[in-house]
């Protein structure tokens, strides 16, 4: 006898081959059963992420979790934790669960950018880009290479002819209409650092460091 879909999925575990196992279960299953089925595991699905969302706030940070604070069951009492940082509680049946420390670095923009121009360092930590430009651009580029391949036989060394004026005046005008985007390197910050030339409190500054931890069942280690 087929079982119905919920308690298929209930007893499905990781292994390939149950899975394999449960797909086959499905593909057999009456459409009454499977139009059921389909329905509860949706909402058990979604009780499930509650539960699990619920211990896991719980967990992380317990009475700081409207200001994001960790001040869960990982945060005191008996916990143990590695070199990394990370940190390991205990079930019933001594399985562990890991909060695997992760610290995240995000660029403050407005402080770098202070920074980096009072050291006047601002020129050696910006990439370039353009970002929009005129499409006539292209076609005026191409005459202005035909103007200053004119210029191979008409130019004097002892005199500065027409055309390359008028082809110096061209040039600047096509240069101004590319809009070019400057943006603070975070690679090129490093090196500065690296060479001794921007020093490690002014990095701390430009980056903040913020921790945060992920909920991890760690693998058992293989014999």
């Amino acid at each position: 006898m087929i079982k119905d879909l919920l308690s298929v999925i209930k007893n499905a575990g990781d292994e390939a081959h149950t899975l394999k196992d449960l797909k086959q279960e499905i593909n057999f299953m009456d459409t009454p059963k499977l139009v059921s089925g389909y329905i509860l595991v949706k909402n058990y699905s979604k009780m499930m992420d509650y539960i699990t969302n619920t211990a896991r706030n719980e967990l992380l940070y317990g009475s700081g979790l409207d200001t994001k604070d960790y001040k869960g069951r990982f945060f005191g009492g008996d916990v143990k934790n590695d070199m990394g940082g990370n940190l390991y509680l205990s079930g019933t049946d001594n399985e562990r669960l890991k909060a695997q420390k992760r610290v995240m670095t995000k660029l403050n923009e407005k402080w770098a950018a202070e920074i980096l121009q009072d050291a006047g360092l601002y020129q050696y930590a910006i990439d370039k880009c353009v970002v929009s430009v005129d499409i006539n651009v292209i076609d005026e580029l191409n005459k202005l290479k035909e103007l200053l391949i004119g210029l191979l036989d008409v130019f004097q060394p002892d005199s500065v002819p027409e055309q390359l004026t008028m082809a110096l005046g061209e040039l600047t005008n096509i240069i101004s209409r590319f809009v070019v985007e400057e943006k603070i390197s975070k690679d090129k910050i490093s090196s500065l650092v690296v060479s001794g030339h921007l020093s490690a409190e002014a990095e701390n500054q430009i980056f903040e460091k913020k921790e945060n931890y992920a909920l991890i069942t760690p693998r058992p280690k293989m014999i």
